[in-house]
């Protein structure tokens, strides 16, 4: 991540349109600082 210059990843693996698995690493807000947040995944849905 640092050497793309990237503050945050997420992964998410889906089976059937479901998530199954799912993580989240580094900040959410460089200017912040803001750690990621360890919520529910924005959608799960496939279109």
């Amino acid at each position: 991540m640092q050497f793309y210059k990237v503050p945050g990843v997420s992964v998410a693996f889906f089976d059937h349109g479901k998530v199954i698995w799912s993580w989240a690493y580094g900040l959410a807000d460089v200017a912040t600082k803001k750690n990621r947040d360890f919520g529910n995944p924005v959608s799960s849905r496939i279109h």
